[in-house]
């Protein structure tokens, strides 16, 4: 059963904002390490093609090996939505003869909506979306921290 209320933002966050509700930080919150492993044997194509556009585009440090489930659960349901809106397309749009030649919608349609439902909340979890983005804050790095960022990071293989 979720919580009430609101998330809590990342004690991370409240730092680099500033903490503007002046209250106590989690100064024991968890902090993920190591590094991210590579996509899931189980992913398909269009799925291991979407983990590794991902993780090109994301700035370092912002998803961790702790969150390598949630991004392999939306690489398969970014997958999903494309092959369910492949089989709509190949069969001619969202709506087909049904039973005793009764148009109804096609039943990928519900498919499609269901991984990009999904796709959308994992995403944001992640910090793909652009609202999600207009939330975070990176803090500013010395010459130490960019350069330890800039360095190619060893990526293992898939599981």
């Amino acid at each position: 059963m979720p919580l009430p209320g609101p998330k809590p933002k990342p004690t991370a966050l409240k730092v680099i904002e500033g903490n503007r509700g002046k209250r106590p930080l989690n100064r024991r919150e968890p902090k993920p390490k190591g590094e991210l492993a590579g996509p899931p044997s189980w992913l398909d194509a269009t799925g291991k093609a979407e983990w590794r556009r991902i993780l090109e585009a994301l700035p370092a440090g912002q998803v961790t090996a702790l969150d390598w489930a949630i991004l392999a659960m939306y690489c398969e349901r970014f997958a999903h939505f494309v092959a369910a809106i492949r089989r709509i397309r190949r069969s001619g749009g969202v709506l087909v003869k049904g039973y005793r030649g009764v148009t109804t919608k096609h039943p990928a349609v519900q498919i499609a909506r269901d991984a990009a439902n999904d796709c959308a909340r994992l995403g944001a979890e992640l910090g793909f979306t652009p609202s999600a983005r207009s939330r975070l804050e990176l803090p500013e790095l010395d010459e130490d921290d960019a350069a330890s960022i800039m360095r190619p990071t060893r990526v293992r293989g898939g599981r």
